[in-house]
């Protein structure tokens, strides 16, 4: 898997960005973290970025995202298409209404504080209707949402995985997505880390994803403004394109196959793992077969 900075992606990319300033203040409103020992920190503000550049670079006129959070994906992708000036929406899903209140970290200008604070409240104090207005909300989980979403027909031309990180869950999440692509997609996963085991994003990438994809891993958190010499985190956001593939993604999950593990994730969960291992298990003894002829 191609590995490469945010920085060099961006550049890579060719398109003209808001100034860094703009991302910041972006994510002070809706990404800011408070530690334990009390002290705020900007997490990552630098996928807002790049989300930004991939909605620029390839004009997605219908867009996913899987895990609203407090809305910073979505806001910057928003930003993107007002920026542009062509049509586009984005339906973003969470299990959480736009109502509930959450202990909000926040920062607008006058210093970092917790304050319980709805996304609605903050995105109608903070952001002008242009964005909000390109952002469709939906409450629910995904494996309920992405299922309607299946059944009105609706295309999705870029997908943002960003929600539950269980390996079941994410892996769901991606199958929901190849079924809701457009013939012409891209698919960004957040939080490919080996951190804890509860991260699945890791393994569905390098046993499912990678021998099908040419994907990236493309280093953001922190590299923004870092020195060229620093090292980055081993932690990225992994960028598949339907357009640079290894192998026929038809003939690699058959429609039946992503069927059969999107009921066994929604029904069966404990019959997800089983079906992810049988899968793996047949990939290995063909290679094997491979291997040995001849």
């Amino acid at each position: 898997m191609r590995e490469i900075d945010v920085r060099d992606k961006v550049r890579e990319l060719g398109v003209a960005h808001p100034d860094w300033s703009v991302f910041e203040r972006i994510g002070n409103l809706t990404k800011l973290r408070r530690e334990p020992d009390g002290r705020y920190r900007a997490v990552n503000y630098e996928s807002g970025l790049l989300l930004y550049a991939l909605v620029a670079h390839h004009r997605p006129s219908s867009i996913l995202e899987i895990g609203t959070g407090r809305g910073f994906g979505s806001l910057c992708m928003a930003r993107a298409l007002v920026d542009l000036g062509r049509p586009g929406s984005i339906v973003t899903v969470d299990v959480l209404d736009d109502t509930t209140p959450l202990d909000w970290a926040i920062d607008d200008g006058s210093g970092p504080r917790l304050e319980a604070l709805s996304r609605r409240e903050v995105w109608e104090r903070h952001f002008p209707g242009a964005l909000r207005e390109r952002i469709r909300q939906c409450r629910g989980t995904s494996s309920a949402v992405l299922q309607d979403l299946h059944r009105e027909g609706f295309r999705a031309d870029l997908v943002y995985i960003d929600g539950d990180h269980t390996y079941s869950a994410v892996a769901h999440d991606f199958f929901s997505a190849l079924r809701l692509a457009s013939s012409d997609y891209r698919i960004l996963l957040d939080d490919y880390t080996p951190f804890s085991s509860l991260y699945g994003v890791r393994r569905l990438v390098d046993a499912t994803i990678a021998p099908v994809f040419n994907a990236e891993l493309i280093f953001t958190e922190d590299r923004w403004n870092a020195s060229p010499d620093a090292p980055p985190h081993d932690q990225g956001q992994v960028l598949i394109d339907s357009t640079r593939v290894r192998h026929r993604v038809e003939e690699a999950f058959p429609r039946h196959e992503v069927a059969a593990r999107l009921f066994a994730y929604r029904y069966l969960p404990a019959v997800f793992d089983w079906l992810d291992q049988v899968r793996r298990t047949a990939q290995s003894k063909r290679r094997s077969t491979v291997g040995n002829t001849g």
